[in-house]
């Protein structure tokens, strides 16, 4: 009797229990049926949404190309008000420079004397030497060809030339038809500058175009092939009225052989440079508009100092770089592995034991990077070394390769010492550092990292090519 009670209420938990189950299984059914309905309610909503982004799509598409069409128009409006800008001044009369008043050449800088004769430029009006202003071209005012300056015929010729073809423009300028006559010919004004340097061929150089215009976007990266330095920067006017030795804002884009970049520091201070020191721009702080913002340049005694974005470098995981690294430095201690998400390049430190020679001695292959880079995410590899702990001397060396963009090694880079600012000032706790760049070029850098998550980089440089660029 006692046994069989005991089996009854064993029995009445058993069942006790599969009713509690299936109570909560009836309560999870109910709340995933809710949830499928939720579901299906939002695939409804979803497919609302993505018919409105569709729609709203189109009429961005629609307003984009009436947008591109107004942009053209604008385009050729404003050239058309140049032109007759350029007629208007013509005809109200230049105002010419006196001959007194003149004792050097405008360009070239060269005292006039008995075998370096003066000659106006019947274009802006100031005075030059003969090798200065050695172009005839008709102008408004003047429908036989008339002296000129170099910079003022590439100007006319560049302007011009992009013009040919436009409708709407009736009789041709001076300039103009200077411009068919010699089957539209393109002269872009342009300059090599070593930065980071006070003597010529050190540093890093670059190439330098002034533009009166946006170019034909296929343009841009043919010229920095044809260049074939590691960057080539091009300064544009933003508005018609802009002036290269006046106006303190302009857009800047710099490419290599192979590729547009979004920052370059030594292209902009070899651009500062040709404002500065070849077109006399009269400001004291210059703008550029670039796909990294806005970036400022100015001058302090014989440095430009450039303002640049800081850009951290977060630890790396060592295992996933691991081939790179080797690639680089082989079996050589490495004290530290950081990235730089901001241009996109590993920081490899080496062990402190390591002297500037060992650095500067090494042998890299660019076909060794490009084969070991596994990740998809480096496109530069920054090498560097702690420098002298005695606080004389540079807190720091390095060398920076980029064969992803066309560049086995950048012989001194500033966007890379943005990086290796913000490293080496964490790491030595200063904010006033002297870097050098051991390239076989090499070149200095003075680093002043700010509490505003920007950096100065502050160079000096030099000047070794001027001419045109014709085609």
């Amino acid at each position: 009797m006692l046994q069989l009670e005991t089996d009854l209420k064993i029995e009445k938990e058993w069942r006790q229990t599969l009713e509690d189950d299936l109570q909560k299984e009836k309560e999870t059914v109910s709340h995933l049926r809710t949830e499928t309905q939720e579901i299906v309610n939002l695939k409804k909503e979803f497919l609302k949404v993505q018919e409105k982004n569709k729609q709203l799509k189109s009429i961005c598409e629609d307003q984009e190309a009436a947008l591109q069409e107004l942009a053209s128009k604008l385009s050729e409006s404003k050239l058309k008000i140049e032109d007759i800008k350029e007629a208007n001044k013509a005809l109200q009369g230049q105002v010419w420079l006196k001959d007194k008043e003149a004792t050097h050449c405008k360009l070239c800088e060269k005292e006039f004397s008995l075998s370096k004769r003066k000659h106006h430029c019947r274009n802006c009006g100031e005075i030059f030497c003969n090798a200065c202003s050695d172009n005839e071209l008709p102008l408004p005012s003047s429908p036989k060809p008339v002296r000129v300056c170099d910079s003022c015929h590439a100007i006319l010729i560049q302007r011009c030339s992009s013009n040919l073809g436009e409708a709407g423009w009736g009789v041709p300028c001076g300039a103009q038809a200077a411009a068919e006559q010699v089957h539209a010919t393109m002269q872009i004004p342009i300059f090599t500058v070593d930065a980071f340097t006070s003597r010529p061929f050190a540093g890093n150089p670059a190439a330098v175009c002034l533009l009166e215009n946006d170019l034909d976007e296929d343009l841009y990266q043919k010229i920095a092939t044809e260049m074939n330095l590691s960057e080539t920067a091009f300064i544009r006017k933003l508005k018609p009225g802009d002036d290269f030795s006046k106006s303190s804002c302009f857009g800047l884009r710099w490419f290599t052989p192979v590729s547009e970049i979004r920052l370059c520091g030594h292209a902009t201070l070899a651009s500062a440079a040709v404002l500065f020191h070849i077109q006399k721009n009269t400001n004291s702080v210059l703008s550029f508009m670039t796909l990294s913002g806005e970036l400022k340049a100015r001058q302090v005694k014989d440095h430009i100092v450039l303002d640049l974005p800081l850009c951290p470098a977060y630890p790396q995981e060592l295992k996933e770089v691991e081939e790179l690294i080797k690639a680089a430095v082989g079996d050589m201690s490495v004290q530290d592995v950081r990235y730089s998400p901001d241009i996109k390049s590993l920081l490899v430190r080496l062990s402190d034991t390591y002297e500037r020679s060992v650095l500067e001695e090494l042998k890299v292959s660019a076909q060794h990077f490009l084969s070991a880079e596994k990740t998809g995410k480096v496109k530069g590899v920054i090498l560097t070394v702690k420098g002298n702990s005695s606080g004389k001397g540079h807190d720091f060396y390095s060398r920076y390769f980029a064969p992803w963009y066309g560049v086995l090694e950048d012989p001194v880079c500033g966007s890379a010492h943005a990086v290796l600012g913000s490293y080496w000032s964490e790491q030595l706790g200063k904010k006033e550092m002297l870097a050098f760049q051991c390239s076989p070029r090499g070149g200095e850098l003075k680093i002043s990292v700010r509490s505003d998550g920007r950096v100065d980089i502050a160079g000096q440089s030099a000047v070794v090519l001027k001419g045109n660029l014709t085609f």
